[in-house]
């Protein structure tokens, strides 16, 4: 459990409920930063290295079995979804992701099965939602992210420069290359005001290394590697403004830390995130994938630090209004309380589905046959039909069975 903002989401979730009086059990493949802090917020927390490539699924529809109702988190749960629908408990998918889902939803079958049979699809913005809504019957529900308040963070950094910080794994998708190009295009002037610290966990060390090198040429900018989220927020909390330079994103939950600063906000204007930053109110937009825009939002709060003041205090209104982690929390809890009471319909069985077909499509009476044998004597052409059974050490039964219903059939010019 990495500290992304997906398994942070479930933390604050998680140990918001914990707290309230439910008992939730979270379980995931792996340790991690995240799993350590819902340990150590009294969360029971289960960790298996099969959960989600066992193809039986034994452990995830055990867990399924004692819950009341499960939360699916990310698309790549899906087995989590097809194990609780197979035990009959209801089910929440919290989908955070907006360009990936669309991949995943194109070149995974098991992906599109799982979005018909979740009871509950949640996501955090209206985006998201828009992309889902095409893809799944199921009714989708838009539930912003929440975060607590900062506690202990360190003053913000006095002085006529002005800091930037950028949170976020070193990646294609992060866009750090098109910071990088934007600073390099900064007037002399804003160049000298301003300081840039791009933080992460390296993902593509390849792409990391391109950064680097063009970084390299600049002398206002700070590569720093896998910092811890503590680590982070201390480092966003003395900027003074935060930028997301992201080719893809649904709603960061550093674009929310900052708000909850009172910091500026830079961002491309992708996913999700023009519900809640608009430009020159409380943040500031930029097209994405478009290192000129980024490097004249860059000047102007360099130019004007009392617009970028306001900026920050308008930001710091929405975190008030609309990401408090009760607001966020208590409409949660509220829906899994709707789920858990949700009936499921069984599931049939490959058998039951089989007969079920049988008895449609394959149960031909006397009049039936003579008729078929009629159409078959009326054709003009008997083509010879090629019946080719692969065979390797199969169940004697079965074989005998398949080669009867092959020499069972009314069209006699086959061979097998």
């Amino acid at each position: 459990m990495t500290p992304s903002g997906a398994p942070f989401a479930l933390f604050y979730l998680g140990r918001w409920l914990k707290e309230n009086g439910w008992q939730p059990l979270v379980a995931a493949p792996e340790h991690g930063p995240i799993s350590d802090l819902l340990k150590n917020a009294g969360v029971c927390v289960e960790i298996d290295p099969t959960l989600l490539i066992d193809p039986e699924r034994e452990k995830l529809c055990a867990l399924c079995r004692e819950s009341d109702v499960v939360v699916a988190n990310t698309i790549t749960s899906w087995p989590a979804v097809e194990a609780a629908h197979g035990e009959n408990v209801p089910l929440i998918w919290y989908l955070h992701e907006t360009l990936v889902a669309v991949r995943f939803i194109k070149q995974i079958s098991q992906v599109r099965d799982a979005l018909q049979i979740a009871q509950l699809i949640v996501v955090p913005t209206r985006q998201t939602a828009r992309i889902l809504a095409g893809a799944s019957r199921t009714r989708v529900e838009v539930v912003p992210y929440g975060i607590p308040e900062p506690e202990n963070v360190a003053p913000e950094t006095n002085g006529a420069s002005l800091s930037f910080v950028a949170l976020g794994s070193f990646e294609p998708r992060k866009g750090q290359d098109i910071l990088v190009e934007a600073i390099g295009k900064l007037d002399r002037t804003t160049q000298t005001k301003a300081s840039f610290k791009l933080a992460g966990r390296i993902l593509d060390r390849l792409f990391f290394e391109e950064v680097r090198r063009h970084s390299s040429q600049l002398e206002n900018v700070e590569l720093i590697e896998a910092l811890e989220h503590d680590e982070a927020l201390s480092l966003l909390s003395a900027a003074h403004a935060l930028i997301c330079p992201s080719r893809d994103e649904t709603m960061p939950i550093s674009i929310i830390e900052a708000a909850s600063l009172g910091k500026v906000i830079i961002s491309a204007d992708v996913g999700g995130i023009g519900e809640w930053i608009h430009d020159e109110l409380n943040g500031l937009l930029a097209s994405p994938e478009n290192p000129q825009a980024f490097a004249d939002a860059i000047a102007r709060c360099a130019r004007d630090r009392s617009f970028a003041s306001q900026l920050g205090l308008a930001a710091r209104r929405t975190f008030q209004r609309h990401f408090t982690i009760d607001r966020f929390a208590v409409r949660f809890a509220a829906l899994l309380e709707e789920t858990s009471r949700a009936k499921v319909t069984p599931p049939a069985s490959a058998q039951s589905n089989y007969e079920r077909w049988i008895a449609a499509f394959d149960a031909a009476s006397a009049t039936d046959r003579i008729n078929l044998c009629r159409r078959v004597r009326r054709l003009q052409r008997h083509p010879l039909t090629s019946v080719l059974l692969p065979v390797y050490n199969p169940d004697l039964g079965l074989l005998e069975a398949a080669i009867d219903s092959v020499r069972g059939q009314i069209y006699e010019r086959w061979e097998l």
